[in-house]
């Protein structure tokens, strides 16, 4: 088998529900990559939501973050592509949303900004152990260096300001409730695509793996795209494969089995899985 790009969602995916990463899915990747495959991760995760997660990085050669606006080598930690939202747009995002008492998360690679705290934000900080830096203007950021957006609370009216005034953005339900935007084509289907010509890989050698509906495009674009079993139906009817198994038991085994024709399942003492 020629070489292939394999890039999948981290949360939901290969991610138990505890955000955990199976050492039998660690070692089916490692396997991959010993066969001569490329391994990328293509998450809505932020440079900071990966912080406490330092060991999902052994078993991976490329990260694209960030919804696809940021990609990394991860052996060199050479970040060859990121795209930033324009001062002007931010500028103009975050004026609006003050004006009305929009609640509006603004991303830069240290962290996320936050504007008004609410208990939602509470979770959001135990989920990924950093707190936010809190803004009251634009000024108060570094608007060269804007990652992007996030939207929860008022989602609906940010989002009809946005296609409204058609600012340059585009906008992912990353999970229900939740909106991420990023510069306008931003996406991880195109991030893959970056990656993949950077590597001289053609689509058709493109694997894809996810489970919401924010994973949409890429599963829909590659040469083959996958659903883990227990994802969003309208993205398993429209992939190409459905594994087995579903997010917490290591679907990675299947599609190592099904798609790359190598048997990465060990038997594991009482059926449990062993957890870095």
């Amino acid at each position: 088998m020629g070489k292939k790009l394999l890039a999948m969602d981290l949360d939901g995916t290969i991610l138990d529900s505890d955000g955990v990463l199976h050492e039998e899915s660690m070692r089916a990747l490692n396997m991959l990559r010993a066969h001569g495959h490329v391994v990328s991760y293509a998450t809505g995760r932020r440079e900071y939501d990966m912080v406490n997660f330092q060991y999902l990085y052994d078993c991976t050669d490329y990260v694209i973050l960030n919804t696809g606006s940021i990609i990394e080598h991860r052996p060199s930690k050479e970040r060859f592509y990121e795209k930033f939202v324009d001062p002007q747009t931010t500028r103009r995002l975050i004026n609006v949303c003050n004006a009305n008492g929009w609640q509006l998360y603004v991303v830069i690679a240290e962290g996320f900004c936050l504007n008004i705290m609410t208990d939602g934000v509470e979770e959001y900080i135990g989920r990924t152990g950093v707190e936010p830096i809190m803004y009251r203007t634009a000024d108060d950021l570094p608007l060269d260096r804007i990652e992007g957006f996030m939207t929860a609370r008022d989602s609906d009216e940010i989002l009809a300001y946005i296609r409204e005034n058609d600012l340059p953005l585009d906008h992912f339900n990353s999970e229900p409730g939740c909106f991420d935007l990023t510069p306008r084509g931003i996406s991880k289907w195109n991030g893959i695509c970056i990656l993949a010509d950077h590597l001289n890989i053609p689509i058709e050698d493109i694997v894809t793996m996810g489970n919401w509906l924010n994973d949409m495009e890429m599963v829909k674009g590659a040469g083959i795209g996958i659903a883990v079993a227990d994802a969003a139906q309208e993205l398993k009817d429209a992939a190409d494969y459905v594994t087995q198994r579903d997010h917490d038991h290591d679907p990675l085994l299947d599609v190592c089995r099904d798609i790359f024709n190598l048997n990465a399942e060990q038997k594991v003492a009482g059926d449990k899985h062993d957890q870095v």
